[in-house]
């Protein structure tokens, strides 16, 4: 049985949740992103920047790779093209301007929602995204000449007032939070076990190599 949830836990949870459905407006993903979330080591204090970060982080492990950056491109390189069309209606839409930031690679609609709707100033988005300024704010640009292009100017400001009302509601159910994190720690603590058994089949193969040097 895992341990309940710490306060820092449910914040983090919580932005995750908030994250990953404004980005991609899926709630299965949303989902997934919580089950990735790593537990947080009680002597790593949660600051608001480091929990931004860590949730972008377990949205991009889980999410459409179509959408994704090569985060080993350098920031100056183009955004790829997706191999195949792009999806179609998000699955939770929250209006029109939901509707075309959901379908931006992920990390301009990273760049939308963090300086947007969150109203982060630029620095806290780079550490968030983990990008250079400059990164962001191409970001940002790509998702904002998407909403004027697929919108219109005034059709795309009025529907961007509506998404930052409809977002204040997106919270996850204690059920699901629950679910989420104790498949997280059920995974951590795999990994462990699994990296201790590789420790100890380590220790003992040399343990009999020297054993048997010793014995010639």
């Amino acid at each position: 049985m895992p341990p309940a949830p710490t306060d820092p836990e449910l914040a983090l949870a919580a932005r995750t949740w908030r994250l990953a459905m404004l980005t991609t407006a899926d709630p299965n993903l949303a989902r997934r992103a919580l089950s990735a979330l790593a537990p947080v080591p009680p002597s790593q204090p949660l600051t608001i920047d480091r929990i931004d970060r860590l949730a972008i982080q377990a949205i991009r492990r889980v999410g459409p790779p179509a959408r994704r950056r090569n985060l080993a491109q350098s920031d100056d390189a183009p955004d790829p093209t997706p191999d195949q069309p792009p999806p179609n209606a998000p699955l939770h839409s929250l209006g029109p301007a939901h509707d075309v930031i959901a379908r931006q690679p992920l990390q301009a609609a990273e760049a939308f929602v963090l300086r947007r709707l969150d109203d982060l100033d630029a620095i806290r988005a780079c550490r968030a995204m983990d990008c250079s300024r400059s990164a962001a704010e191409r970001f940002l640009e790509r998702a904002e000449s998407a909403l004027a292009t697929e919108l219109g100017h005034d059709q795309a400001t009025a529907a961007i007032r509506g998404l930052r009302a409809r977002a204040e509601a997106l919270t996850p159910s204690p059920d699901v939070v629950a679910t989420c994190l104790e498949r997280a720690h059920a995974r951590h603590k795999a990994r462990i076990t699994i990296w201790l058994v590789s420790i100890a089949g380590a220790l003992l193969v040399a343990f009999l190599a020297l054993a048997a040097v010793a014995a010639r």
